[in-house]
């Protein structure tokens, strides 16, 4: 289905530029069964020296084309400069822990080569790749690590179709490995790290940097439509009505069975020819989830299409015509409006067609003349 019911909220990220200290620490290895684990020593550098490394960073490198690390974000756990009790041993954080789904595959943040496979003793396998001075690390990772048919350490995850050299050559947001669950915390994390140089860097800074910049280079593709009628207070109410089914008013909102995107869950399928049709120019997933203007626009416009369809197929009747809408927008087609089965789709389970539209209907009831 082109739609489907999201998850909860996502957490934000616990500051901007948060200035704690920076860590600058020292990578030392020992051999079990010939791999390497990582084990640390932590030392601090200073905010001053904190907010030179940030300059740097921030006036040396474009982030538009750099890729959040791991699909189906849910929120965040813990956080750079934390402490942390993680299968029995405490750590001090030194990066952050994103939480997602069980098994849901990270990204490469950058391009580069994969420098390191090793099996830390706080979060498990770990994945370390060098992008020019930047050194990104992800760990808490399915699979094992072998050596492949030439000795060389591979990450393989047989299920996940993942196999992982050291020496490989990775491109920005391609699949490299998957998440596992830290059992004693009942989630699934992925802890991300990051270097530049020696020091260690805040992620939620570099995030911070990257939706800034993506959102800067949204707004200079193209300026909203100038000529765009405003929406009618009966597609505010269809989409008010249809939101309280979707995302529960969560622009970044993702599903995590249909990948579907943002406020109104639009299939990331669709964004390129929709946001053509209502903006006049394409946007990415990722720029359609970082603009909840523009998530507006969109949904509006298509919203307003499928009114008016919609009432010429119900022959005027506006219940049905709402419903239409709804079936539309859940499934992908108007005539399914009593559909009685059960929704499934990867995995996930979601109400009937007919239980959908009646639950819009309701709602759009009570917001039509509000």
């Amino acid at each position: 289905m082109p739609h489907a019911l999201s998850t909860p909220g996502t957490q934000p990220l616990k500051s901007q530029f948060r200035l704690y200290g920076l860590g600058v620490g020292l990578l030392s290895f020992c051999l079990v069964g010939g791999y390497p684990i990582l084990a640390r020593t932590q030392t601090v550098a200073s905010n001053s020296d904190l907010n030179q490394v940030m300059t740097q960073v921030e006036s040396n490198r474009s982030w538009s084309e750099a890729s959040f690390p791991v699909e189906n974000f849910r929120g965040y756990s813990s956080y750079y400069g934390d402490s942390r009790l993680v299968n029995g041993i405490s750590d001090f954080n030194r990066g952050i822990d994103i939480v997602t789904q069980e098994g849901s595959y990270v990204r490469s943040w950058l391009g580069g080569r994969v420098e390191r496979l090793a099996v830390d003793p706080v979060c498990g396998v770990t994945i370390v790749i060098q992008s020019g001075p930047w050194r990104h690390s992800y760990c808490n990772l399915r699979g094992t690590i072998q050596p492949d048919a030439t000795g060389v350490p591979a990450l393989v995850d047989s299920t996940g179709q993942v196999m992982l050299r050291v020496g490989q050559v990775v491109q920005v947001g391609s699949r490299i490995g998957r998440v596992g669950v830290i059992s004693q915390m009942g989630q699934a994390l992925l802890h991300w790290e990051i270097q530049y140089g020696d020091r260690w860097i805040d992620p939620a800074d570099i995030l911070t940097m990257m939706y800034a910049q993506q959102q800067t280079q949204v707004a200079a593709i193209q300026p909203l439509r100038q000529d765009a009628a405003p929406a009618s207070r009966i597609v505010i109410a269809l989409r008010r009505a249809i939101i309280g089914q979707e995302s529960a008013g969560n622009f970044r909102a993702v599903n995590p069975h249909s990948g579907a995107l943002g406020y109104g869950q639009v299939m990331p399928f669709n964004v390129r020819a929709w946001s053509i049709e209502a903006l006049g120019y394409p946007l990415t997933p990722q720029q359609f989830i970082n603009s909840p203007q523009l998530q507006l626009q969109i949904i509006d416009y298509k919203l307003g299409q499928y009114w008016q369809s919609s009432l010429r197929l119900s022959g005027g009747d506006e219940e049905i015509a709402v419903r239409m809408v709804a079936a539309q927008w859940y499934s992908g087609d108007p005539r399914l409006y009593n559909g009685t089965r059960v929704q499934r789709y990867n995995g996930g389970r979601y109400p009937s067609i007919q239980a959908y539209t009646l639950a819009v209907l309701s709602r759009y009831k009570t917001f039509r003349n509000n």
